[in-house]
């Protein structure tokens, strides 16, 4: 199994001023990144839109700010992908450091957090895997994609999704058109070459739940650190116990 991604995304009330704090983000984050940009954009816009962004020098993690939100978001390469453990290290240096900028120097308060990944897992024919595996109707047609999503409270405390679908690596050969426009949805697949199936799952853990269920709840760092550990041990240990085959 490959571990594709991992995105922490901080909720907290709206913050009009968020770009006046750019000068706080780079100096605690000038570590990780070597300068955060100012996205222009007109004030009366959705309070969820960006207003500060910036991306490591490698290119692997990209900062998004929002007046609501602070989102770390890091694809790894193939040093990283098959060792969770170093993936996992990779992320929680950065994001205990984010979680100490916004709550000790910005004094925000964090309402609830979600830790999302997206996963992997090599299949020669995952439709029928996943069928077998998550699907009690005995499905007798011919499906080219299939797809299963599931939430469950966790603990009464967390909301945990899972999803699971089939996915597919195509290569493509194709002479261009003469306007030398290559339009992928107008290019038949009849003769792809299939490179890889697989499936792809998509695993979330937050404690919106909490939130939504305790009027004055916020997130502290023992839940926060209780909540990136057992996302550690749920996607290193458990996501391929859900496929049988």
């Amino acid at each position: 199994m490959i571990l594709d991604n991992i995105t922490v995304t901080f909720w907290f009330n709206k913050v009009e001023d968020i770009k006046n704090k750019i000068n706080i983000f780079e100096q605690n984050l000038n570590q990780y990144f070597c300068g955060i940009n100012s996205i222009g954009v007109p004030a009366n816009i959705d309070p969820l839109f960006p207003r500060l962004n910036a991306i490591s020098d490698g290119g692997h993690t990209k900062l998004n700010i929002s007046m609501i939100n602070f989102q770390l978001d890091t694809k790894f390469d193939a040093a990283y992908n098959s060792d969770y453990s170093k993936c996992f290290e990779y992320i929680k240096e950065r994001i205990f450091k984010a979680y100490q900028l916004l709550t000790q120097k910005l004094g925000l308060k964090i309402i609830y957090v979600a830790i999302m990944a997206s996963c992997e897992i090599e299949n020669v024919n995952p439709v029928n895997t996943i069928q077998k595996s998550l699907l009690k109707e005995n499905l007798n047609k011919s499906y080219s994609n299939i797809g299963v999503r599931y939430s469950e409270v966790v603990e009464n405390k967390f909301y945990r999704n899972i999803s699971l679908s089939s996915s597919k690596k195509v290569t493509i050969s194709k002479k261009v058109t003469d306007n030398n426009e290559l339009i992928l949805p107008l290019i038949p697949l009849g003769k792809a070459s299939i490179e890889e199936n697989c499936i792809r799952v998509i695993y979330e853990l937050n404690d919106k739940y909490s939130f939504d269920n305790n009027e004055n709840y916020s997130l502290n760092e023992d839940v926060f650190s209780k909540m990136i550990n057992r996302a550690e041990k749920e996607i290193t240990n458990d996501i391929l116990k859900l496929i049988r085959g």
